[in-house]
């Protein structure tokens, strides 16, 4: 805190990496504070305040930077404190971070500036970082980890050119969001030419950092990045004078239209608190939020709807579990850096007094979800209809212990059933423990039960489990298992009888996790003219299938077979699958294990090498990967041979006839059309009406 009556200058180089969390500006000369012009720039991490007297001034000196990382953004608070001081004010330019996760997602995004920065604010010089990746494959980056890139289909006014051609920002217009700016650089006369203040809020599809390589597409990595805007800040030195803003968009659908406002400040702001401004009695308490983490069309966003209920005085919004729903809270708090969406056509003002203090770490990042089980038990009634009697929770993390605490949460007895999970020699409602390893059991416990049908219940979020790894729920009185799914409800329907006490017994459920299935042995050979994969496995439990797949360099694997599972056995069970008459060459195999329950694991894989003798036409390469098939013909007659290639139906779709001079040589088969991944049989007749039928895979790019 700064409180001097002489003006005082801050240096950024006396704080470690010039960066400090909080600043306080409570000096009261005309001057005020000023960042020193000579030591750096200054980064704050958290806040930015002024004290309780009247016109206090801080000049950034152009010199100020708004961190935002993974943990938080930081902001500039109230100026006025809550409307009670006048004159407060930011001069200078100043550097406002928004960090964006590691995730391919539209975003709807804002610059809280003002439109008079000198020189021009452009998304070229902000969100660009002032650098354009053209032509397509160029790597501009001039700042790691800052920006990111800003591409359109006309490849003009420094816009990044992308590999498919189509824009990567939009705004809202009459018709929907459909504006594109002309350029990214400011340069034209009127609106939308990229200057980042044109519209209060535009969708910018970002991919991740500049590093990205745009020619490799959805191929690409996927990086986290902060977007940096340097500006003049938007300040209400007086909150009896607030900032009014206009809408823009007017998109009509039906009886609603949509216009967009930004976030005007450099802070999270409250929308419950502007609309309670005297200015806005006319604005609707709902607004819209776009949630980068909701699944939405091809997994990059959807909207969340927000409406106030006075009864809970919070908001109720459409997406009220999971990931998405989790970054936008209930309290109506609006991020840093975001725009939004109010059926309304005006002006809205806002305050500072509108402000929040903290910043939001789940809407702009992956929210934290934790991983948990929860079991519930359930009667069945006699109207077919069915009533939760008692439920536990397990969660998981590496920072719980599996012994149990102070965190664990004991089982308060119920006058009927009662439900809980026995460890420790303990029963326990909640349990914190670590993550599930191969083998762990989570240990049911019930008791008071009646003679009735009772339901379980299952429910695993954000679970996770060693790969491989799956969950079977074991009932010792019926000596029975049952895989659970680990992405969707499961239920187990059981009875308790009072004429078999057995059914009752308390420690009849239990859980299990284990492997899918045990690999003990695959091995390759060459039989005949064919490769025969075989493979062994041990401990096979819900297994529906087996998939081949093969590979001529080890690491791109492509099916070309299946093999039912025999069913579920302790014994070790043999399997083998036999590819014929591959061309010569050397192949690679694994196989892949599919659950009933969509758990999926790999077994090693394994190496076969074949060569062909003369007087038999082999494929090589085989898969084949561009729309050419070699024909290898090795010491074979002369004459005609009649060619043609059928797909997995038996339709021929290429035949030819090729003249072959006698000898060895390589015949290069175009089919006049492309060929579509799968698996075909081309068949070779040659001058003796000798025919020979090859399998061809075809795997295309």
């Amino acid at each position: 805190e700064f409180n001097g009556v002489a003006a005082q200058i801050v240096k950024a180089n006396h704080f470690s990496s010039n960066t400090i969390g909080t600043l306080k500006v409570s000096n009261t000369n005309a001057s005020g504070l000023t960042v020193d012009g000579t030591s750096g720039m200054l980064n704050i991490t958290t806040e930015l305040s002024f004290g309780s007297a009247n016109n206090q001034k801080f000049n950034t000196n152009n010199l100020l930077t708004l961190k935002s990382t993974a943990l938080a953004t930081a902001r500039i608070a109230d100026v006025t404190l809550n409307d009670t001081r006048t004159g407060n004010d930011v001069v200078g330019k100043v550097v406002i971070e928004r960090y964006i996760p590691a995730k391919r997602a539209w975003r709807l995004l804002t610059a809280p500036i003002k439109s008079s920065t000198v020189p021009t604010p452009t998304i070229f010089n902000n969100w660009q970082e002032g650098a354009r990746s053209y032509p397509l494959g160029t790597l501009a980056d001039p700042n790691p980890g800052f920006g990111t890139h800003v591409s359109n289909g006309n490849n003009l006014g420094n816009y990044d050119q992308n590999n498919t051609n189509r824009s990567s920002i939009y705004y809202l217009v009459s018709t929907g969001w459909n504006g594109v700016p002309s350029n990214t650089s400011g340069t034209g006369i009127g609106l939308n030419q990229g200057v980042i203040t044109d519209q209060p809020g535009y969708f910018l599809f970002v991919r991740g950092d500049r590093s990205v390589n745009l020619s490799q597409g959805t191929a690409a990595a996927i990086t986290a990045t902060t977007l940096r805007t340097t500006g003049n800040i938007n300040v209400t030195t007086n909150g009896a004078t607030p900032l009014a803003m206009a809408g823009t968009g007017s998109y009509v659908v039906g009886a609603q239209t949509f216009n967009v406002w930004s976030n005007p400040y450099p802070s999270a702001l409250n929308f419950h608190s502007v609309k309670l401004n005297a200015a806005n009695a006319l604005v609707p308490d709902k607004y819209y939020l776009w949630d980068a983490n909701v699944t939405g069309t091809s997994a990059v966003g959807g909207w969340v709807s927000m409406l106030w209920n006075s009864g809970t005085s919070s908001y109720d919004k459409t997406v009220e579990s999971g990931i998405g729903s989790s970054g936008i809270n209930s309290s109506g708090d609006i991020q840093s850096g975001s725009a939004f969406m109010v059926d309304y056509t005006g002006n809205i003002s806002f305050k500072e007094s509108n402000k929040v203090a903290g910043s939001n770490i789940t809407l702009y990042r992956p929210a934290y979800q934790q991983s948990q089980l929860r079991a519930n038990l359930f009667a069945k009634n006699a109207d077919a209809t069915v009533s939760i009697n008692d439920g536990v929770l397990s969660t998981f993390d590496d920072r719980f212990s599996n012994e149990t605490n102070k965190e664990d949460m004991y089982k308060a007895p119920n006058f009927a059933e009662n439900f809980s999970i026995l460890r420790d020699a303990k029963t326990i409602a909640i349990e914190r423990r670590k993550p599930v390893l191969e083998t762990d059991t989570i240990f049911y416990q019930m008791g008071s039960m009646r003679n009735k049908d009772y339901q379980l219940e299952f429910k695993f979020d954000a679970f996770e489990a060693p790969a491989g790894t799956t969950a079977i729920l074991e009932d010792l009185y019926l000596n029975s298992k049952t895989a659970l799914s680990m992405s969707a409800v499961s239920r187990y329907d059981f009875d308790v009888k009072s004429v078999n006490a057995a059914s009752a017994i308390p420690n009849r459920f239990r859980i299990v996790f284990k492997k899918l299935v045990q690999f003990t042995d695959i091995k390759g050979y060459v039989s005949n003219n064919d490769i025969a994969v075989d493979w062994k496995v041990g401990n096979e439990f819900n297994i529906h299938h087996y998939e081949i797949e093969k590979s001529t360099n080890g690491t791109n694997f492509v099916f070309v077979g299946t093999q039912l599972s025999a069913g579920n056995a302790t014994a070790s069970t043999n399997y083998s699958w036999l590819d014929v008459n591959p061309s010569a060459g050397i192949y690679y195999y694994r196989i892949k294990c599919i659950g009933h329950n969509g758990v999926i694991i790999y077994s090693d894989k394994v190496k076969v090498s074949i060569a062909k003798g003369s007087g038999l036409p082999y494929i090589y390469p085989n898969p084949v990967t561009e729309n050419s098939i070699g024909l290898h013909l090795t010491s074979m007659p002369a004459g005609l041979y009649n060619i043609k290639l059928l797909n997995e139906t038996g339709q021929v779709v290429y035949s030819e006839i090729i003249i072959h001079a006698g000898g060895t040589a390589t015949k290069i088969i175009v089919p006049k059309s492309t060929l579509v991944s799968g698996a075909y049989n081309l068949e070779v007749t040659a001058p003796d009406k000798k025919k020979t039928v090859i399998k061809v895979i075809v795997q295309t790019k």
